[in-house]
């Protein structure tokens, strides 16, 4: 799911991204929400199951979201938000502007 601020050719990109990568289809994870984030950049929030959010489950959003940065979104912020059941906020990784960012 894409926000009105997200461009639809920008979210079929991301779209085919994360089939390509089979991230989803993997992990049994099937939805993703993308807005942009107050600094322009991008902001997903994913929720999982509870059996995903733990630190095996939480290394793995990480690995993905650091991959992510690199690949799409070197030169501009990303947040990746994991989200629990009631949609509250269990991580967030935040990446900065510059190459391949860091987390948090």
């Amino acid at each position: 799911y894409y926000a009105s601020d997200v461009e639809e050719s920008a979210a079929d990109t991301i779209v085919n991204y994360l089939v390509k990568t089979d991230f989803f289809a993997v992990r049994g994870n099937n939805d993703i929400l993308l807005s942009k984030s107050d600094n322009n950049g991008a902001h997903f929030r994913f929720p999982v199951k509870p059996a995903f959010a733990n630190e095996a489950g939480l290394q793995s959003v990480q690995d993905f979201a650091q991959q992510l940065k690199a690949d799409m979104f070197d030169g501009i912020p990303m947040k990746f938000e994991v989200l629990g059941e009631n949609m509250k906020s269990i991580k967030t990784f935040d990446y900065e502007a510059g190459p391949g960012g860091g987390g948090h």
